[in-house]
């Protein structure tokens, strides 16, 4: 898993876009679901630990597909 893979949680179908990695294992995540994003209690982009997100979601689409290798 990389910055900028969509990944999409198993349970909800919510889709999220990883924003970048922390210093303890946890990995930024933007939500792009506005039923979750309009939750109250929900704080958006979110932190969860990288074992929890490969438990709990698939990459659909990976960074390195929108990448263009033509010159």
């Amino acid at each position: 898993m990389q910055v900028g893979d969509i990944v999409q949680f198993n349970n909800t179908g919510y889709l999220g876009i990883v924003l970048g990695f922390t210093n303890f294992d946890g990995v930024r995540i933007f939500i792009t679901d506005e039923e979750f994003t309009c939750q109250k209690h929900v704080k958006n982009p979110t932190v969860m630990s990288s074992g929890a997100l490969k438990v709990h979601a698939k990459v659909i689409s990976c960074e390195a597909d929108t990448q263009s290798t033509s010159r």
